[in-house]
């Protein structure tokens, strides 16, 4: 009989290992529902509630760790355009040379290298002056018209669910592995109580009993350690608290990271804002600089720009700028994607801020992730209890 007294701890042991495990991973598998034994449902938590932790996660991140301002704050305007000067000149070059011919008649004569560098520098020093304003309009257009919630909630939902689960594990993988070996530990425990039991002349059913009750507790004090205590606890020069609250800040930093990556595209945002922008947009903007902007900026130039923009030569330069911005904003949809993309770092935006807490985050995951410890706990009882089955029918 001397064998059964490691028998039944390295049983025990085994049966805590395992549920504490099965535990764990029933928070985040399987991905879909699936049905186990025939009767048995189950669907991870995380992903049965992602759409819940999609919204979470918008929140977040625009209640928290960076809004539309703090993008555009981390943008000097005016410095991209000196540091593009020369396409910038080109282009209103470009723009000169092939509409010279829709000019006023006793104005195309004067047209030469000397009137084209006078035009570019007016019009490069008048989009200077503007372009902050510019700048400023076209975000909050693109907030109220998509928003860095509605974005993020929208590319959370096309990510698959696993993500949360490799964020986790990725932080808390050693704390995680502790619980699991802790079970194990717990396990054997009971396992001597187990032994003296059988040896003492006890009926074999209550292996299966011993083993439900390694299940259940184990996996009990599994859901417990991932949260308990909240607060550092020192014990003999040990330091103890919950798996997730002890990685706190790690797990924020790594949640920056995952929606620097994968959530906030900043490139592909600032291609959907200028998909949204409409001809009405454009007219009333191209209004706004024949109308104010370009006769207070070009003040100097008064009697020529009078006599150039007559109502009837507005009219049909506001209709011919307008219809050749909408025919170029695939173009220019496809050149700002990638220069955002190439220039903006989300997560330097998002870290140079005070760093936010991450107690919102962590405050719903707990929420969450313990919706169904009834659920959890119970199958981890019904696991040990089939594995005391086994040791019953084995002896």
């Amino acid at each position: 009989m001397s064998w059964l007294l490691l028998v039944f701890p390295l049983g025990c042991g085994f049966i805590g290992i395992i549920t504490n495990w099965l535990a764990l991973l029933m928070l985040f598998r399987p991905l879909e529902q699936k049905t186990f034994f025939g009767f048995i449902k189950w669907q991870g938590i995380v992903a049965k509630n992602f759409p819940r932790f999609a919204k979470m996660i918008a929140n977040v991140v625009e209640n928290e760790l960076i809004q539309m301002d703090d993008i555009s704050n981390s943008v000097d305007i005016k410095k991209q355009l000196l540091d593009n000067k020369e396409s910038v000149y080109e282009s209103i070059a470009k723009f000169y040379n092939e509409n010279q011919d829709k000019l006023p008649k006793q104005y195309q004569s004067l047209v030469n290298d000397d009137t084209l560098k006078m035009f570019q520098d007016k019009i490069f020093d008048h989009m200077l002056l503007e372009a902050p304003k510019a700048f400023s309009l076209f975000m909050e257009y693109g907030q109220e018209k998509i928003g860095i919630r509605e974005f993020i909630l929208q590319r959370t939902l096309k990510q698959d669910p696993s993500i949360f689960e490799k964020l986790i594990y990725a932080v808390a993988g050693r704390e995680m592995k502790f619980i699991i070996y802790y079970g194990g530990v717990f396990g054997a425990a009971l396992g001597f109580a187990q032994y003296a039991m059988f040896t003492s002349g006890a009926a074999g059913w209550l292996l299966p009993v011993v083993g439900c009750i390694v299940g259940i507790v184990t996996n009990y004090m599994a859901l417990i350690m991932l949260w308990s205590p909240r607060e550092p606890i020192y014990i003999g020069g040990f330091k103890i608290q919950g798996a997730i609250p002890g990685r706190a800040d790690e797990l924020l930093e790594s949640v920056q990271g995952t929606i620097a990556q994968d959530f906030l595209v900043i490139g592909e945002l600032a291609a959907l804002m200028i998909e949204q922008i409409t001809e009405e947009v454009i007219a009333d903007n191209i209004d706004y600089h024949l109308e104010t902007a370009i006769p207070r900026n070009m003040s100097d130039m008064q009697p020529v720009l009078e006599q150039a923009l007559t109502e009837e030569n507005k009219a049909k330069l506001k209709a011919y700028v307008t219809q050749e911005v909408l025919k170029n904003l695939p173009t220019m949809k496809s050149q700002v994607e990638t220069f955002v993309d190439d220039k903006f770092d989300v997560l330097a935006i998002m870290r140079a801020k005070p760093q936010a807490s991450a107690n919102e985050f962590m405050l719903f995951m707990e929420t969450v992730l313990t919706s169904e410890p009834a659920m959890i706990v119970a199958y981890g009882g019904l696991f040990g209890g089939l594995i005391g089955v086994i040791q019953w029918m084995s002896l």
